[in-house]
């Protein structure tokens, strides 16, 4: 007979509401997303070329369903995503999904690079405030962890981009 652990209940309920959370956040997210589109404007005309007349207009915004009501339009992209079709870049005017597959290995390639100079950062600091506990050393380690975790990341991107890229060359 196998043996339960009185917490295993409660593991996997939270794990049930942790994915109900995600539900929910992806939903947040796509419906945010799919209304900021909307309201920046009709996408139609970033299908059309700036001298196209109002009947290639509207046959562009028919084909693409944007003369169809909103939560018909989203209800369609949702099912699109939900089989696999991303739709088109508007960059490079082919299918969105091999873009980003084409750049996951530099993706993936920087995270682990990124993870492996903070925890070779991170291990030696703490352990090293941990030792020196109370004393400046450590609050002066502290004090550079925090901000480091609240400065915001895209802000800190692009100063090293321009520090690494137009400083050091």
């Amino acid at each position: 007979m196998p043996r339960t652990f009185p917490g295993a209940a409660c593991m996997w309920t939270y794990i049930a509401r942790r994915l109900m959370q995600s539900v929910v956040v992806i939903f947040g997210v796509t419906v945010i997303s799919f209304v900021a589109l909307q309201i920046c404007g009709d996408p139609t005309y970033l299908y059309v070329s700036e001298r196209a007349t109002e009947e290639e207009i509207e046959m562009v915004r028919s084909a693409l369903g944007f003369d169809r009501p909103l939560h018909i339009q989203y209800l369609t992209y949702i099912g699109n995503v939900f089989q696999g079709d991303f739709g088109q870049s508007l960059s490079y005017r082919q299918p969105a999904i091999d873009i980003v597959l084409g750049a996951l290995p530099a993706t993936i390639e920087l995270t682990l690079f990124a993870m492996l100079v903070a925890i070779g950062l991170a291990i030696p600091l703490g352990v090293f405030a941990a030792l020196y506990r109370g004393t400046p050393v450590d609050g002066g380690i502290m004090t550079v962890a925090m901000f480091g975790q609240s400065v915001p990341a895209f802000w800190l991107g692009i100063m090293m981009i321009l520090f690494f890229g137009l400083y050091l060359r």
